[in-house]
């Protein structure tokens, strides 16, 4: 979240999302949204330390772990590095503003009996910056639901339930998977299985993406049947040699047609280039299929 998003508008902009946020977890439609373990731990308000920064700021945090570590000397009214002799109780913010640590900061030299409260400081405000943004996201998470719901969830429940499961799990997805105009023991459907237990998780999150739009599946198999998800596998209803068919799918629905292919090979090098080449092959968008599945064959 951008700590600069300070305007009536931005805010408000932010408490929207907090509602898709609470819907996505009432209804299982999930928003998809990267966001830092910090920003989920903010919002569940877990406590959050200096490893968190990294996430977002790896080289200030880098600084502070290292200015933290340093070896204390006692007797010297300042033994630090002379790339910091000049620092001040001052910190960088995200936006690029300076903010004082403590009145006078601006005057006040960090040395190595002070470095710690320096750290100490400057960790606390770069954690602590976007606060009135997660305010906001909260707010508009407890317009739907009750927000103190959010302090029973650890942060990575809460990603879950809004986002789902960044890993996409196969045996769940095959327990919910419906056939039509198909056996499920069938050679190419036994096929289709084991290509995508062989695939990483990066092409299989790209093949949920192009039969369904997103990302990532629920987290679990009681998240599909209350959010009464499945996956349908149909018959390709294409004339012509399956070997030369692309699959198509149906986004709005998560239905894949698939062609009959006759080797494993050839399944997985159309299904490759379906997900990796192509935006989008839903027929609702009116692609031409039979040109894409032409230049393929050329190129063969």
């Amino acid at each position: 979240l951008d700590p600069g998003a300070r305007s009536t508008k931005l805010l408000s902009m932010l408490e929207f999302l907090g509602r898709l946020f609470a819907m996505a977890m009432r209804t299982g439609s999930q928003v998809p949204v990267a966001l830092a373990p910090l920003v989920w731990k903010l919002l569940v308000r877990q406590p959050v330390v200096l490893g968190d920064l990294h996430q977002v700021d790896c080289y200030a945090a880098a600084a502070l772990r290292g200015l933290r570590n340093l070896s204390k000397n006692e007797d010297a009214a300042s033994s630090l590095p002379e790339e910091l002799a000049d620092q001040k109780f001052v910190v960088t913010l995200s936006d690029g503003s300076s903010h004082q640590l403590k009145p006078g900061g601006y005057d006040l030299r960090v040395t190595d009996r002070n470095r710690n409260e320096y750290v100490r400081l400057a960790t606390r405000a770069r954690l602590s910056e976007q606060n009135t943004q997660i305010a906001a996201v909260r707010k508009g998470i407890g317009s739907i639901i009750p927000v103190q719901l959010l302090s029973l969830l650890s942060w990575e429940e809460l990603e879950v339930r809004v986002c789902g499961k960044n890993e996409i799990d196969v045996e769940i997805l095959k327990r919910h998977t419906k056939y039509s105009g198909v056996q499920p023991d069938a050679k190419h459907i036994k096929f289709f299985w084991k290509m995508l237990e062989e695939f990483n998780q990066e092409h299989r999150r790209d093949f949920v993406r192009f039969c369904w739009a997103q990302e990532r599946l629920p987290a679990s198999d009681a998240e599909f049947e209350r959010t009464k998800t499945r996956f349908q596998i149909k018959a390709s209803v294409r004339s012509g040699n399956p070997d030369s068919i692309l699959p198509t799918a149906d986004t709005c629905f998560f239905n894949l047609s698939l062609p009959a292919y006759s080797s494993y090979e050839i399944m997985k090098t159309k299904v490759l280039y379906a997900i990796e080449q192509v935006t989008t092959m839903d027929k609702d968008e009116g692609m031409d299929v039979e040109g894409v599945g032409q230049v393929d064959e050329e190129e063969e």
